[in-house]
């Protein structure tokens, strides 16, 4: 059975710029994923999927259904390219200037495992054979709700930040987690989980 890595995109795939890096983060995300595939040892043996919060257009930045078509072209590019396998999004903010986005209960939006949920399911894949990485612990807690085995944070300024709307039930003390400082890294932690499992 293949294993499911699933991957955050701002912060872990272009740097985080706050809003809009998916604007222009397509070259980044192509290196970045090809230099992961490399680094790998076996991820022929791996699904890559990614999973994203995207608020541009419920903050009223981008007209929703231009956002939409933008983000899904933007992945099925990188899918085109087999550099990833599979994606979800997420478009709600519970905050949102966008009525029809504004939501404080979806089941997709991170902290909230559904995105990761979905593409278990969808791909057939464990959670007990699959892993998360992400660079807040946003991330790493959608990573625990969904059961998956390895969670792995990318340090960085905003590892540990919370937004008020994101918090859930969950004590972040309970997490077992896995720290790395870039992709080179995140690649040995993957490597040698994927000598255990």
């Amino acid at each position: 059975m293949k294993k499911g890595l699933f991957l955050d995109v701002d912060g872990v795939l272009w740097p985080d710029v706050s809003l809009g890096g998916i604007l222009d983060g397509f070259n980044e995300a192509k290196e970045n994923l090809t230099q992961l595939k490399s680094s790998i040892f076996d991820s022929e043996n791996f699904v890559f999927l990614a999973v994203s919060n995207q608020t541009l257009a419920a903050r009223n930045l981008i007209p929703e259904q231009d956002f939409r078509d933008f983000v899904a072209a933007f992945f099925e590019s990188l899918v085109n390219l087999e550099l990833l396998d599979d994606y979800a999004t997420c478009f709600h903010h519970p905050k949102a200037l966008n009525e029809s986005l504004r939501s404080t209960n979806c089941s997709c939006r991170k902290p909230r495992p559904g995105m990761i949920n979905s593409l278990l399911e969808k791909n057939s894949l464990s959670s007990e054979k699959s892993l998360i990485v992400g660079d807040r612990i946003t991330d790493i807690i959608a990573g625990q709700l969904a059961g998956l085995s390895l969670k792995v944070l990318l340090s960085g300024p905003r590892s540990f930040e919370f937004n008020d709307s994101d918090r859930t039930e969950l004590e972040i003390t309970s997490i077992r987690l896995k720290p790395a400082s870039d992709l080179s890294d995140v690649a040995n932690v993957i490597n040698e989980w994927g000598f255990h499992n």
